[in-house]
């Protein structure tokens, strides 16, 4: 009977368990929009929700910009999820360039894993597929409850603005023959 010598292998398994832990642990922290499930049409207004998800430091705020198609999308208004109790700021608003810069939301404690941070309320404009981007802001990264900033993902989201719909032609149809009736009428009652 030969024997095995695994000396060498508990070496290699534990770098193994080592890179399937680091693997399943390197899912980034990740601030995204989650736009409207079907099309709008313009004049519609509709919500973008931003959430964060898969934060495993605890963190105890941060902030983003966020930028859009101007000619597409009007910003009306943003509110947050009234969790975060500590210097809440909508950022500046740049209508003209489609631009919010340094939103800022905090928290007295921490948050960690999947959350909301705020619904944004968007006007649509014009028919189209247009973008609305996610960025870090400068002025706000995200802290970690001790203090130290931490790497954070940004997604944006599409929104698809589909044209208004047409006056169906059955109805001009309708219209055409009454005024048709209408001047026949009168032509009768002129002779």
């Amino acid at each position: 009977m030969k024997h095995i010598k695994l000396a060498g292998l508990a070496p290699t398994l534990a770098a193994a368990a080592a890179l399937v832990l680091a693997m399943s642990s390197a899912q980034a922290a990740t601030l995204k929009l989650s736009g409207p499930v079907v099309a709008v049409a313009p004049g519609d207004t509709f919500n973008v929700m931003m959430s964060g998800t898969d934060f495993s430091t605890a963190i105890v705020g941060g902030g983003a910009n966020l930028s859009f198609a101007a000619a597409a999308l009007e910003l009306v208004s943003v509110s947050f999820d009234p969790s975060w109790n500590f210097y809440v700021s909508a950022g500046t608003l740049d209508s003209a360039a489609g631009t919010v810069t340094d939103m800022s939301f905090n928290i007295f404690g921490a948050k960690s894993g999947s959350f909301e941070v705020a619904t944004l309320v968007f006007k649509a404009l014009q028919p189209g597929n247009t973008q609305i981007d996610l960025f870090g802001s400068d002025a706000f990264p995200f802290g970690s409850i001790d203090g130290e900033a931490l790497a954070v993902t940004y997604a944006g989201t599409q929104v698809q603005i589909n044209s208004p719909v047409p006056e169906p032609a059955s109805w001009l149809l309708l219209a055409g023959g009454l005024g048709l009736l209408g001047w026949r009428r009168q032509a009768r009652l002129d002779r």
